[in-house]
């Protein structure tokens, strides 16, 4: 999810005081023991920033990024945010 070294290096310096401070949230959907998605989600004031999210090819028949993201966004209005914002891009599951 982080190929890029320089980004990967600010994330894993920065997330530590990120989860303590509860900005940083991060996801996982298993299958048995096996991580087939993830979602790291930043939450700030009325809002949950969609930051990253990755899923394996191999269970796409079963959109384990699309059940990862519809938990998340129900947790959300659970804790009574008002903006969930999936950030710059065009995938098509940003405008179902």
């Amino acid at each position: 999810m982080l190929a890029n070294g320089a980004v990967r290096e600010f994330h894993w310096k920065s997330a530590p005081s990120l989860l303590e401070a509860g900005v940083l949230r991060l996801y996982g959907l298993r299958l048995d023991d096996e991580l087939i998605a993830a979602l790291y989600t930043l939450w700030e004031s009325d809002t949950v920033y969609f930051y990253l999210q990755g899923f394996d090819t191999l269970y796409a028949e079963f959109s384990p990024g699309m059940q990862i993201v519809a938990a998340v966004i129900q947790e959300a209005l659970r804790e009574r945010k008002k903006i969930i914002d999936f950030l710059r891009g065009r995938e098509a599951y940003k405008y179902l």
